[in-house]
């Protein structure tokens, strides 16, 4: 069984770490993941029928392949909102797909997972049929009767007491002989079972169960024999090797040779699958030899079925590092006083991105200029206000960062702008960064 994740989207971007010089102009970059693909990882297994029997019942067991889907989440980032989980058969011969169509709607040879809380209302209405409680419910109602008609016997009698010891410990021993198991199945099902909008963190993974109705692609002859040799239809070539009646027979009409004619390239197809590149050619007319087998393996194997995850990568913006693209100091009264006078609060505005929580720094320490507080904080716009305990000197070279601080104690920072204080006598003009 292949595995496969779908598109993901960004729904934000991050900044690379070039510095931009404010004096040159230089426009900070933003990198976009050409393809998330990379930052998600996934690994299935399907569970054979015995375990699914003891972990789910046997009715969810009769009628659902049960995957166990390992997600796994690389990104330092973002968080990936699973959305919709499938088999995607269409490569399979046996599918009845002639290819995926452009809709938005379900694809040919596309099967969904059942979503947990169906599969759940289902075992919940199964159980109260099973042959442990009917036999337990008429344990009780037998008990009830009984106990309602203790007042015809005599009071020498001792079936009344024989009535109440069946009642008050015959029926709770039997209940505890044979338990119920249902509890357990049912929160198994809510903790591992396929939802939607079902979150895996940043660097993190998650296990999910997916349950797939054996009915929606396989006949009832077919589900049986899925159920009873599952490996069969993984590798179908293994009913030659194990001869199975039932699989035989549909491998030779699929093929349209005898069991006979197929057993015999099995030699070949072994030889061929043992190639080389360098062995390849000399072993041409052993892969000719077994072509019919192998093309009948390959497109029969429920290997080529694809386990496809979909969802968004979303980005924590409390994770994200601020970046600026300009950067506005605001005074009134012109660039000389901005600069030269102390003990004032002089405006700053930062435009930018991820800036929700951040504050400005202003390096050297030695210049004097301490961030006193915002005035208003958004995601693309910070305006607050800076002290300066010091003039500052004309041709201090300052280097302005914005910094925003974790929930875990971390600081991050943007890349630097650089600043050369001059004083000029014209008014104060916006600062681009770009």
């Amino acid at each position: 069984m292949k595995l496969k994740v779908a598109l993901l989207t960004l729904a934000a971007v991050a900044t690379t770490g070039q510095v931009p010089n404010a004096a040159q102009g230089v426009a900070l970059s933003v990198a976009v993941p050409a393809s998330s693909r990379s930052l998600v990882s996934v690994q299935a297994v399907m569970l054979p029928y015995a375990i699914n029997r003891e972990l789910f019942s046997k009715h969810i067991a009769d009628n659902y392949a049960v995957v166990v889907v390992n997600v796994g989440n690389h990104s330092h980032d973002a968080a990936l909102v699973m959305q919709g989980l499938y088999l995607d058969y269409s490569k399979w011969a046996l599918s009845g797909s002639a290819g995926r169509s452009g809709s938005l709607g379900t694809l040919p040879g596309q099967v969904s997972s059942v979503e947990y809380r169906i599969v759940r209302g289902e075992l919940e209405e199964r159980d109260a049929k099973s042959v442990r409680n009917w036999i337990v419910r008429t344990l009780e109602f037998a008990g009830s009767v009984a106990g309602g008609t203790t007042f015809a016997y005599g009071a020498l009698s001792s079936i009344p007491k024989y009535i109440s010891m069946a009642n008050g410990v015959g029926i709770p021993g039997f209940q505890k002989l044979w338990p119920d198991p249902l509890i357990t199945r049912l929160n198994r099902i809510s903790d591992f079972g396929y939802r939607v909008n079902r979150v895996v963190p940043r660097e993190s993974s998650d296990v999910m169960i997916a349950f797939f109705p054996i009915d929606r692609f396989l006949t009832p002859k077919l589900k049986t024999l899925f159920i009873r040799q599952p490996a069969l239809f993984f590798n179908t070539g293994l009913a030659l090797m194990d001869p199975n009646p039932e699989m035989t027979a549909i491998l030779e009409r699929v093929s349209g040779q005898t069991l006979a004619q197929l057993t015999a390239q099995i030699p070949a197809m072994m030889a061929c699958a043992s190639a080389t590149e360098r062995t390849q050619e000399s072993n041409k007319a052993a892969c000719d030899r077994s072509a019919t087998l192998r093309e009948m393996v390959k497109s029969t194997s429920l290997n080529s079925i694809e386990v496809v995850i979909d969802g968004n990568l979303m980005l924590d913006l409390a994770a994200v590092p601020p970046s600026m693209d300009a950067l506005t100091f605001q005074d009134q009264a012109g660039r000389a006083a901005y600069w030269s006078v102390a003990g004032a609060e002089k405006g700053i505005v930062v435009l930018g991105r991820f800036l929700d929580g951040a504050h400005v720094l202003i390096e050297p320490a030695s210049a004097g200029i301490e961030w006193v507080g915002s005035d208003l904080a958004s995601s693309e716009r910070l305006s607050g206000k800076l002290r300066f305990t010091k003039p500052v000197q004309a041709g201090q070279q300052l280097s302005i960062k914005v910094v925003k601080d974790t929930k875990e104690g971390q600081s991050m920072l943007s890349a630097p702008v650089l600043y050369t204080v001059e004083y000029l006598p014209t008014p104060i003009e916006d600062h681009k960064v770009h």
